[in-house]
């Protein structure tokens, strides 16, 4: 698996894990990241690349 796939993949599962675990949908998580929810269900595949890490930062 080339490295940037790999990591766009372990990214999508930590954010996924996370969202699960506060109870949030998708939706939810997109607004509190002032995000879109198409952006946010992005972030596993490799079309990451259009979601800046920037946008995560709401969520510390």
């Amino acid at each position: 698996m080339h490295e940037s796939t790999k990591l766009a993949f372990e990214l999508g599962r930590a954010v996924r894990e996370l969202r699960e675990c506060h109870g949030w949908s998708q939706t939810e998580l997109a607004e509190a990241a002032a995000m879109t929810q198409s952006a946010l269900a992005s972030l596993p595949s490799s079309q990451a690349d259009k979601c800046g890490f920037d946008s995560l930062h709401p969520l510390r």
